[in-house]
């Protein structure tokens, strides 16, 4: 489909259509000229056009869902334009989703919910037409991680034949979208969710609370599965969060002793124990307690001191009891 075709039957004005307006002549007070409205929505089409002509990738936040032609519709303001995600071009459905089996109707739907889920989040796309009368394009999100998935899994290097990214490595990831019992990334192209098991090592509340879509967060790469057939190739991921911290909660831990006494607030109780966490110089960390001799049980955010009992640096984790709530 012509970059024509793709902004007209997307429900939008004509791509590539430059501004009939001119700026008028302005005199300034100094030897800088004056950057006027026009000036900027010029450079920014000029910026678009790049990325429409190479395929170079543009990057801003999702910030709306609006309905052209009956059918949702990603926003993204890009300094002086607005870009118009469609679904198609914004997101696609888990291989593993039971949806793939409904109705387009349906299908539409889940999209829509998906999008709908990813407001605040950071997303690259390539321009596929822009109005610089209307001051709108629209863009292609998928293309942008094809683009990344080809060059950071899938292009191996000329001399070497390593690729920029194998199984083990420490990569930035993009927090996309956050649900009771998940977080959805985006790594380099890919999207994967990481549950509880994969997700921290201090205990979790809320992951809406804990992780913040529009956020940055470093991830391990534990599993990667790569098939090239020719022309054809495909990628999967699975990313730890956790793994990532795995240096740091060491030098935490290596920070505290045994039999010691430390003062800590409760951050979670559990039917088989009291999360508290502790802190110092080096980070926080939770400390899973009982209240062997206590009286009295202590409530959420209580203020305590733990007697640490047990230091795993196998399982990176430490366990003592409430002995004193303040």
């Amino acid at each position: 489909m012509s970059d024509v075709n793709y902004l007209e039957l997307s429900g939008f004005a004509n791509p590539g259509k430059k501004s009939s307006h001119k700026n008028p002549t302005i005199i300034s007070l100094g030897d800088e000229p004056i950057t006027t409205l026009r000036d900027e929505i010029r450079e920014t089409y000029i910026e678009l056009a790049d990325s429409m002509a190479t395929k170079r990738h543009l990057t801003g936040m999702v910030n709306g869902v609006e309905m052209i032609n009956n059918m949702p519709v990603a926003t993204v303001d890009y300094k002086k334009f607005k870009i118009y995600i469609p679904l198609h071009e914004f997101v696609d459905i888990p291989e593993d989703d039971e949806i793939l089996g409904t109705s387009e109707q349906m299908k539409i739907n889940y999209k829509a919910m998906l999008t709908g889920h990813r407001l605040w989040s950071i997303v690259d796309f390539v321009i596929k037409g822009i109005d610089e009368e209307a001051r709108i394009a629209t863009a292609s999100r998928k293309e942008a991680m094809m683009r990344k998935v080809r060059e950071y899994y899938l292009t191996p290097h000329l001399r070497t034949g390593a690729f920029k990214i194998n199984e083990g490595a420490i990569v930035e990831a993009r927090i996309v979208d956050t649900n009771p019992s998940f977080v959805t990334l985006e790594v380099f192209g890919l999207e994967c969710s990481v549950g509880y098991n994969e997700a921290s090592y201090t205990k979790i509340k809320s992951f809406q609370e804990d992780f913040k879509i529009g956020e940055n967060i470093l991830v391990k790469i534990i599993k990667l599965e790569r098939v090239i057939e020719g022309k054809r190739a495909s990628v999967r991921v699975e990313v730890s969060i956790k793994q990532a911290q795995e240096e740091e909660r060491r030098h935490i831990l290596e920070s505290y002793k045994i039999a010691s006494k430390y003062c800590g607030i409760v951050t979670c109780i559990e039917p088989y124990g009291y999360y508290v966490r502790i802190g110092g110089p080096n980070g926080n960390i939770d400390v899973l307690c009982t209240t062997r001799g206590l009286n009295v049980s202590p409530k959420l955010n209580s203020r305590v001191v733990v007697y640490v009992t047990k230091i795993d640096m196998k399982d990176l984790m430490m366990v003592g009891h409430i002995v004193h709530i303040s």
